[in-house]
């Protein structure tokens, strides 16, 4: 703090006490302080030439000693994106398990369905549920209608 006190009283010609020599008043030296605070903010890392090609980030180091805890590295900033990433998805899963069909003109994909009212007879059904009801069609075994292509399309339909 004395080297900055130092820099700023020879580069700038500013001081906290400007003027005045010996004893400075409580309000003098509040006001000084807030106005020291507010010149400066103490940083644990620094940019040293922010536009430059490869310009990466170091910690800085007080010379009185004490540490400020470094941000953490990326793998662990990294490691916890992965683990709100996963924790989304199997929240939005889950949601998705214990979503039901709800009646929604607004929502509805197609006249067709307002018109049909299949949303208001599906109101609660679950759509998993709703998809074990349903069977692709099977291929017809039977071979007098294996020849036959057109009745064979008629059956799959």
């Amino acid at each position: 703090m004395a080297s900055m006190r130092g820099h700023w009283r020879e580069a700038h010609q500013w001081s906290q006490q400007q003027g005045r020599r010996g004893r400075v008043g409580q309000r003098e030296q509040a006001r000084g302080k807030a106005e020291l605070a507010w010149s400066y903010t103490r940083v644990a890392w620094q940019q040293v030439f922010p536009t430059r090609k490869g310009s990466h980030y170091i910690h800085i180091q007080y010379l009185d000693g004490r540490q400020q805890s470094p941000p953490p590295p990326a793998e662990q900033a990294q490691l916890a994106v992965d683990a709100m990433v996963t924790a989304w998805e199997q929240a939005r899963a889950q949601h998705e398990q214990q979503a039901t069909i709800q009646a929604d003109e607004a929502m509805d994909a197609n006249p067709w369905l307002r018109m049909t009212g299949w949303a208001r007879y599906l109101d609660g059904v679950h759509p998993q549920d709703l998809r074990q009801l349903v069977e692709a069609p099977m291929e017809v075994e039977d071979p007098q209608y294996r020849e036959d292509r057109v009745e064979q399309a008629v059956r799959v339909i």
